[in-house]
Parts: structure tokens; sequence; C-alpha cells
């Protein structure tokens, strides 16, 4: 906890290459309760060729910054078509992701879901993502999450999924010149959310 990963190469992973876990327990039902100020700093790393997440933040963690990475060609070099360049995974909270690139992964951030509380993610670059760049439509709730912002990112893929409430998407450049089918896609809980 209250650590710092910086100029690091991590790369040719079969599983995940970097994980932050806030959990202190097996076998235990997670609830808001249990979420633990891990405050650690991801920053100016290279991710590249990861079989899974290049980044993989979760499990109940609070207060994670994830800056200034190049995270590329994650979740596909294993032959899986299920990770992530960035996942949050349940009770997420107050993550920051900002000013990164995500190129080449299959998605570019997704898991994000109604446990995962107040998570920014601006300022992103985000390029040749096989599906959604940010993909927020997990069905994870407890009524504790929400609050979703995405502001200032760009975006040359398939842009925004989010299920989330009471969000806040802002300030986002969205090229369509790729014959992009979607460009922001809001669906099942996405209430009161700012376009």
């Amino acid at each position: 906890f209250n650590s710092v990963v910086e100029n690091c190469i991590i790369q040719n992973g079969s599983s995940d290459g970097y994980s932050s876990q806030g959990r202190n327990g097996f076998g235990v039902t997670l609830t808001s309760a249990h979420i633990r100020p891990t405050r650690n700093i991801f920053r100016n790393n290279l991710v590249r060729n990861i079989g899974r997440h290049g980044i993989h933040i979760g499990t109940a963690c609070e207060g994670e910054m994830i800056q200034n990475n190049q995270v590329l060609n994650c979740s596909l070099s294993g032959g899986t078509t299920t990770g992530f360049g960035m996942f949050f995974c349940a009770y997420a909270s107050y993550t920051i992701v900002s000013g990164n690139l995500f190129d080449g992964n299959y998605y570019g951030i997704g898991g994000i879901d109604q446990r995962d509380v107040n998570p920014i993610i601006s300022g992103n670059i985000f390029l040749n993502s096989a599906n959604f760049a940010i993909d927020a439509s997990s069905s994870g709730s407890d009524g504790t999450g929400g609050h979703m912002t995405i502001s200032g990112n760009t975006f040359a893929v398939k842009g925004i999924r989010s299920s989330q409430p009471d969000s806040t998407i802002i300030g986002n450049t969205i090229d369509q010149s790729n014959n992009i089918v979607t460009g922001i896609q809001l669906e099942g809980d996405a209430d009161r959310t700012i376009v």
C-alpha cells in the first residue's frame, strides 16, 4: 500500500501485467465495507503484449492513480479476447486514470460497474481497440457506486458504452472517420448521466 511503480517495462506475460488488490482474504463476500485505502501509483510505465489485463485494479482498492503509461497489445497475444488494457474489479473506488495511451488492446478500459465509486478517466488516448475503448456496462451493484467521470479523452475506436448512473461524460473527442459504429452508447441504468 502507498507504493509507487514507475519507469518499468512489463511485457510478454500470460496473465495480468500489473495488479493492485485491496482484498484481505479469500472466500469473503465483498461489500463496500471491505474497501481499503491502497493509494498506489502506477506511472510512466510501458505494458505490452500481455495475455490478459495489462493493468488490473480492484477487489476493494481505494485511491489508485494510473498515470502516463503506455498499454499496448493486451489480451490479444495470449489468444484470449476477454481481457482489457485496464480492468476495474469489484469496489475499485476513487481511481484516477489519466494521460495514458491504450493502443491495440481488445478493450481499452472495462469492468466498471456500480460498485466502483467515483472513477475518473481523463486525458487518455485510445487507438486500435477491437471493442469499446471504455466499457462500463458491467452489472454488479449494491447501490454504492456510479458517479463516473469520463472527460477529455481522445478515441479513434468505438467510444464509450455505459450503464452507470449519475455519470458525467464530457469534453471527449471521438474520431469516426474510420467508420466507427458507436461513439457513446448509454444503456440499462445510465440514469441522470450528463453528456
